[in-house]
């Protein structure tokens, strides 16, 4: 009896060191008193960023007002700069030896105006390179975690507004994507289909983004509409879901891979009153609501390139099915994404 109890005792510490307690609000506010930069903050405890308490951090306006600082370009090269301004002698003094000669290095010493040139023509080297980078992927992940939590207004204005110094960020619209933004959206799929059809795309690209777009608690119904955009080609791929690839690989028609990767969009798809859409659900898979949740790699793996290539004809064919039956889906993801939504000054078109 004392040996079960002091084995009960044992799981239990482990279970209370292995439950990570979040980050609250006090902690938080004491990490911002110190760092006083928040790509310090995201930089020096980035694994912090995935503990924080969001729920308890939403309405505080300290945190507020320091997470907005990561998508200003200032507090990005206030952060970036302090090891140019703290170094600048010794970052000038090198330059200077490794393009000019002994003696025109110590006459650039002996003029004010010649050090004043290079002294401000590296500081502005260095300011472009990093703002270049504010508008590239730099701490993407971090940024993006914290603004998918946390769906400031003024966030959104902020990243329209970098979109709108830098049209191709990258970043920034995919920030924008992420506060639903339906222009962006809208140019984001008319790319897609527009590489698709020139046969321009990286399939290495495309397979990120099924695997990124189709997190509905993320990007609600425009994950949908991406889904929806996707079922309209069927050209050849390896679909990475299938075991067989393991085995040599399999070739399948491209939206048969798209209803693959896009798992809760299918099981939406296999409840449906529409029978048409069920039977082209269920000649791939296996009831996901029986016992058995088993993805049917055995029947793909033996069905031929000509047998999927019917039913990727058959999705293309009844495409206006798709998007009826999935039209109460989108709306209510629109309807649990409201509550943040309705604050956001979308731009003219939303």
């Amino acid at each position: 009896m004392r040996r079960t109890y002091k084995i009960i005792v044992l799981l239990l510490s482990i279970a209370t060191c292995s439950a990570k307690a979040k980050t609250g609000v006090d902690e938080l506010c004491k990490i911002i008193d110190r760092d006083k930069n928040a790509y310090i903050t995201i930089n020096k405890s980035s694994s912090m960023v995935y503990d924080l308490d969001f729920e308890a951090c939403q309405n505080n306006q300290k945190v507020k007002d320091y997470f907005l600082k990561l998508l200003d370009v200032h507090e990005y090269l206030d952060y970036h700069m302090t090891y140019f301004n703290q170094n600048q002698t010794g970052i000038l003094d090198e330059y200077l030896k490794d393009h000019f000669n002994r003696t025109y290095v110590d006459s650039v010493y002996r003029t004010p105006a010649l050090l004043k040139h290079y002294s401000d023509m590296l500081r502005n080297r260095e300011e472009a390179k990093w703002v270049e980078n504010f508008y590239d992927y730099t701490s993407f992940d971090d940024i993006k975690h914290i603004f998918t939590h946390l769906r400031y207004p003024e966030a959104y204005q902020k990243m329209l507004a970098n979109i709108n110094e830098k049209k191709d960020s990258g970043k920034f619209r995919k920030l924008l994507r992420i506060m639903q933004d339906h222009e962006e959206w809208k140019q984001f799929l008319a790319e897609i289909q527009s590489k698709i059809r020139d046969k321009s795309y990286s399939m290495k690209d495309l397979k990120y983004f099924m695997n990124e777009y189709n997190k509905l608690w993320i990007y609600g119904s425009s994950s949908v509409d991406f889904f929806l955009c996707m079922l309209d080609y069927k050209d050849t791929t390896y679909y990475s879901g299938c075991s067989c690839l393991r085995a040599g690989g399999k070739k399948f028609p491209f939206n048969i891979a798209v209803l693959g990767d896009s798992e809760k969009i299918t099981d939406y798809l296999m409840r449906s009153d529409n029978p048409t859409i069920r039977e082209i659900c269920y000649s791939l898979w296996r009831d996901r609501r029986s016992s058995s949740v088993t993805y049917l790699d055995d029947l793909l793996c033996k069905m031929s390139y000509e047998e999927l290539e019917k039913i990727s004809e058959k999705i293309i064919q009844n495409k206006e099915a798709f998007v009826e039956v999935l039209e109460p889906l989108k709306k209510k993801l629109d309807e649990e994404n409201n509550w943040w939504r309705s604050k956001i000054p979308y731009r003219k078109g939303e």
